[in-house]
């Protein structure tokens, strides 16, 4: 019903993966020398990077910004439409129907029949050129002879600048019920393995931005911070008990009782989840 209401140009509605504020993972550089363009940057981010990062699991979407999208130009001469006899909506009909499934019949022999299959696959402007438009005295007019087809940079939203030199940025957005840390582990070894497999004139930058190593700095303050603890109340009980008995229960007493009070807090914490749900 909605669908309907929305301009043609406009997608079907999807459902998105689930992201919060802070789901941003990793970002990924994509940089070139002068042999490889932009367009070449972008259609190995979008259709090799992109998917093998989002075949990892943990990982919820990946955005791509930068580059020159690769997309075909039918660029329509109101000339030949007139001369012609086609008009605009057949030119539309022709361009958004090449790319379609379907069959074309059957040839059937005495021993077998043999299926007829549309080809559909377009790999190049001359294959979109050669979509028929429509039937002119006996002959198909092909989407060539009306218009000119070529491929051309689409109309750019942003740009990206990696290290000075312009690129490709892909920023990788973790689910929310993984871990971090673990999600990181995956990506990175998923770019270790699509790092040997670059075309020459590419470099790979992996780690623009790691959420990880925020969390791994944190980690190991923590534990410094709490391995000085250890220390100054080993210092204090020493200058203070005298006591190499009384020292030695202190030791034990002080992390056993910390121990056990976390034990307490995680089972009410458990107890009060279960009583939730």
């Amino acid at each position: 019903m909605l669908q309907t209401l929305l301009p043609d140009t406009v997608e079907p509605p999807r459902l998105m993966p689930l992201t919060a504020s802070t789901s941003r993972l990793v970002m990924v550089g994509l940089t070139a020398d002068e042999q490889t363009s932009q367009m070449d940057l972008r259609t190995l981010a979008d259709w090799t990077l992109r998917r093998r990062l989002q075949a990892v699991q943990g990982v919820a979407r990946v955005e791509v910004f930068g580059g020159e999208v690769r997309p075909y130009e039918i660029q329509v001469s109101a000339h030949q439409l007139q001369q012609f006899d086609v008009t605009l909506d057949d030119v539309i009909a022709a361009g958004q129907q090449s790319t379609g499934f379907g069959g074309a019949g059957f040839v059937e022999t005495t021993n077998q029949r043999l299926p007829i299959r549309q080809r559909t696959r377009i790999e190049g402007p001359h294959d979109l050129g050669a979509v028929p438009v429509a039937i002119r005295d006996g002959r198909s007019l092909l989407l060539s002879d009306v218009a000119t087809v070529r491929m051309a940079a689409a109309d750019r939203v942003g740009s990206t600048t990696i290290n000075g030199l312009p690129g490709v940025l892909l920023v990788v957005h973790k689910q929310a019920d993984f871990n971090t840390l673990k999600v990181t582990a995956a990506v990175q070894t998923a770019l270790d393995e699509m790092r040997t497999a670059m075309p020459q004139g590419v470099t790979l930058h992996p780690l623009l931005f790691r959420q990880a190593a925020f969390i791994e700095r944190a980690m190991g303050n923590l534990n410094h911070s709490l391995l000085l603890g250890c220390i100054l109340v080993t210092i204090v009980l020493v200058l203070f008990l005298m006591n190499a008995r009384v020292l030695l229960i202190s030791l034990i007493a002080i992390p056993l009782s910390l121990l056990t009070d976390q034990c307490l807090a995680g089972e009410r914490g458990e107890g009060g989840t279960q009583k939730s749900r």
